[in-house]
Formats: structure tokens, sequence, C-alpha cells
């Protein structure tokens, strides 16, 4: 879409004004979420997800007059390899009564504004198709690649166990500092672009979730954290994978932590267990390998550089994604 008329669809909503999302406006917030998404959120999430010191956000609400009529929410990352900041475009939420006014444009263009005054390089989001193809259509988002989810359920039987893991239910909340330690131990850097947990992070995002209950596989040199997904349509129980650390050089290890993980998830009930895996990734070859195999299921990777020093950031070869990277795992 040319900016001429960009700009024009974005006059069709001066009326609507954006500003910071307010602590009164949570149950307009947690009202508009659970109203859009089949996943249902409590005022303790709007708290965790906007407030929260650890989440590293600021969060938007759009009003028309009284009206709460959309929100969205930017989460400023650091990553691996990378000297400047990131910002992830997160939780963004329109009422159905304003979802062809042009509202969608206008946070767009307000999430960029307030990126360039933090000389943030690049916005990045995890769309599904329908949102994705809008966006490559827009000035300088590109749609970077289709992440495939990877299924696995009979492993056992292809694969053996050699190394010892433990594993720990991060959702009794009882130990921080014990997490933070295995964490702090456990930091591996590649030549990719790999978005930054600190412990302090770590703890916030799994830790203190308020609604998805994680659990952490770990050992001295490796770690994976995974979680009971109930289909709220269906009823189904899946397990994911959504984040990990482990020397990607070291292959058997990998092997050996992703087979831990997923026996601890089939062993509490799920179905089969799902991860993320770029195709030029050490990851991928190794999951197929061990049995896993693509799924229909696809979430696009789209990027939007502010910086043309940082083109390269529409390479995806350059990244190393995981689940946790979006904030609906």
């Amino acid at each position: 879409m040319e900016k001429k008329l960009f700009d024009k669809v974005i006059e069709l909503t001066a009326r609507i004004k954006v500003r910071s999302l307010q602590l009164t406006s949570v149950k307009e917030f947690v009202n508009l979420f659970n109203r859009n998404y089949e996943r249902k959120i409590n005022p303790e999430y709007f708290y965790w997800r906007a407030f929260e010191s650890g989440s590293n956000s600021i969060f938007f609400e759009a009003r028309d007059g009284g009206i709460f009529c959309g929100t969205f929410g930017l989460q400023i990352c650091t990553a691996q390899n990378l000297d400047k900041k990131l910002c992830l475009f997160v939780d963004w939420i329109i009422d159905e009564r304003y979802r062809k006014s042009g509202l969608l444009f206008k946070f767009l263009k307000v999430a960029e504004e307030y990126c360039v005054q933090k000389k943030i390089c690049a916005m990045y989001l995890f769309p599904n198709d329908l949102f994705g193809n809008v966006l490559k259509q827009l000035d300088g988002w590109k749609m970077v690649v289709s992440i495939a989810t990877l299924e696995g359920n009979d492993l056992e039987s292809n694969n053996t166990f050699n190394k010892v893991f433990h594993t720990i239910p991060l959702y009794e909340k009882t130990n921080f500092q014990n997490i933070s330690d295995v964490i702090r131990k456990i930091i591996y850097h590649t030549n990719s672009i790999k978005i930054d947990k600190t412990p302090e992070n770590f703890v916030w995002r799994f830790a203190k979730h308020p609604i998805y209950k994680y659990c952490l596989t770990y050992n001295e040199l490796a770690f994976a954290v995974t979680k009971i997904f109930t289909d709220p349509v269906t009823g189904k129980r899946f397990g994911d994978i959504v984040d990990f650390e482990c020397d990607l050089n070291d292959k058997k290890l990998l092997k050996e932590l992703f087979l831990n993980a997923s026996s601890q998830l089939l062993k509490l009930g799920a179905e089969s267990v799902n991860t993320w895996a770029l195709p030029h990734t050490t990851l991928y070859r190794v999951l197929k390998l061990m049995g896993f195999s693509e799924t229909s299921q696809e979430r696009y990777f789209c990027v939007k550089v502010l910086n043309s020093d940082y083109e390269n950031l529409y390479d995806f070869s350059h990244w190393d994604i995981v689940q946790s990277d979006s904030e609906i795992y």
C-alpha cells in the first residue's frame, strides 16, 4: 500500500484517540480479548502482561469517545549479535465494530513512531495468514518466512535415552532464585539473531504466567521449557516445547534434550508434541531424524526494518526463533 493511501486510511480514524493503556481499563481489555480469541484470559493476565516490569512492554488503548475499541502492546527486546533493540508487536485486538475502520493501520503508525523515537532498529510479529498477507502489502513490511510446526508422538520407539534430565514445575512459583541459577549457567551464543531471555525475564515469562503452566526439563548442559495446551474447542491435549538452550554443535545432547522433554509431555497426557524449527537450523534436521514431521499449522514471521543499517534482518537465515518468542505460546 502506498504511503499516501496509508495516510488517507488513517485520516478516517481521526476521531479515535490512542493513548497509554490505563489500569482502569482492565474489564474492557479482558472482555475484548475474550470476545476475539479462543484462549481466554482473566484480569491477572492484564496486570501481568501490561504492567509487570519483567515484560519490558508498553501497551496502548484506542477510544472512540467512551468506547474501548482496541488495544495493542509493544515488547522491547534485545538479541544476540544485534547492537540495537527490537520491538515485538503483541496482543493487538480490535473491536469487531471497528475492524474496517483503518484502526489497524493507525496502530501500526503509532507503533512505528514510538520505535523510531526509541531508536529501535526493527519491528516484528507472528501473524496468522490473513494478517500476514495484509502486512506484506504495506511499505517496509516483509513476510520473512512461514514457520512450520513440527509434531512428534511415537518417539521413544525409535530413540533411546542416555543422559539424565530433571523436570521441575515452574508454575509452583516456589523458588525463583533456583530457576534463575539454572538459566544463568546455560546460555549459549550462536551466530544468529536470537532473542535474549535474562533470568529475570525468564521468571516473568514462564514462572509467573497467570494462565499457562510451564515445566523446566534440564541438566547441567541444556534445558527445555514445556507446557500442556488443551484445545478449548476439541478438548484434546497437546504438548509444546516452547523454548530451549543447548549447544547446537552437540547433536546428541540436542536429541536427548528434546526426547526427554517430549517424554515428559506424553506422560502428562499429551496426544502429540509440537515445536518450531526453521528449515535452515540444526534443530530442524535433528527433529526430523527423531521422527518429527511438519504439520499443516503455520505461523508467519513478519519484519519491518526501521534503520537501513539492519536490512539483513529481512533474511530469515539470520534468525533463530522459538515458540516463546511469540506471546501466544
